[in-house]
């Protein structure tokens, strides 16, 4: 049986167990919350982790952060090199006590793995499934090329110009997202100020003079883990432009944006509930690369601990 251990606050020596976790782990990209922010790399007074070891290596582990007095969000990874099949449940049962000893009414966790990963753990200590995200991807380039109707006009993003008119069509696009519905300018400019950004890799489409559509790319280096690779990182289509084929379209020419940056493989993520997105991309041509899954834990009435 795997040992869990707490560790708090999280020193720059438990960062460094974190990061060998993330990198040999069943989630390459790193412990992250819901929009892909990093949330361990850096040590902080205000998170705690439960790190599940096998003799003295570690191979597994949750990392929480509080968000109010009573209310958490984390995530947790297991490790490819741990000879344990248990520790997803061990860490799940840790996560869910250390909350309760410390009234915490309220947790989010998201699990990354593979397919079966977290969900019978998961049943067990109480934890129900919110969202299921699928990270997918595809070889490229495409045989096919984007096909736009006339009516619409293409162009990149401008700066200091986009950037009210491209929320309205956000928001009309993911009025029920929990996550990409809710972006501010705020948000938006904090993206933008990533290293990362680059307007040139951000299609916006036009009809009347109005945005009716974008497709935001990012490219991702090479790193000890994977290849380098590009990712539809936003795309939206507004709600009264859809059924012209425009989403695909918008696939398609992020598609070959990212090609055209030298990458192989374009991924992109998309929640298992929107069946038509979901749909469309495997018609693309897109797989299963892993899945992501939020799970939700409310302190009961009377509380009991996971047993």
């Amino acid at each position: 049986m795997n040992a869990v251990k707490i560790f708090q606050p999280v020193t720059l020596k438990v960062a460094s167990m974190l990061r060998q976790i993330s990198d040999t782990g069943t989630h390459q990209e790193g412990f992250t919350d819901s929009s892909g922010l990093p949330i361990a790399d850096f040590a902080s007074t205000d998170s705690t982790a439960l790190i599940a070891f096998n003799n003295s290596l570690p191979v597994g582990a949750v990392y929480l952060a509080k968000i109010s007095d009573d209310q958490a969000k984390g995530s947790v990874i297991i490790s490819r090199n741990n000879p344990k099949v248990n520790v997803d449940l061990e860490l799940a049962k840790a996560a869910v006590d250390f909350v309760y000893d410390n009234d915490i009414e309220y947790l989010e966790l998201w699990g990354h793995g593979p397919t079966g990963f977290l969900v019978e753990a998961a049943a067990e200590v109480g934890l129900i499934s919110q969202r299921e995200l699928h990270e997918m991807e595809i070889p490229l380039p495409l045989e096919n090329s984007a096909k736009f109707s006339p009516e619409v006009t293409v162009r990149t993003f401008i700066p200091g110009n986009d950037e009210e008119p491209w929320l309205k069509l956000n928001h009309r696009s993911f009025v029920n997202d929990p996550d990409q519905g809710q972006w501010t300018r705020e948000t938006l400019t904090e993206r933008m100020s990533r290293p990362w950004f680059n307007p040139e890799l951000f299609i916006i489409i036009e009809a009347d003079k109005t945005i009716i559509g974008s497709c935001w790319v990012q490219i991702h280096p090479a790193s000890a883990n994977r290849k380098k690779f590009g990712e539809i990182y936003v795309i939206g289509v507004d709600p009264d432009y859809h059924g012209r084929g425009l989403g695909r379209a918008l696939v398609e020419a992020g598609l070959a944006l990212i090609a055209k940056n030298d990458c192989a493989i374009g991924t992109i993520f998309v929640d298992v509930k929107n069946t038509i997105a979901f749909s469309l991309y495997q018609k693309i041509g897109f797989t299963d690369r892993r899945i992501d899954r939020l799970y939700v834990w409310t302190s009961p009435t009377e509380k009991g601990k996971s047993g």
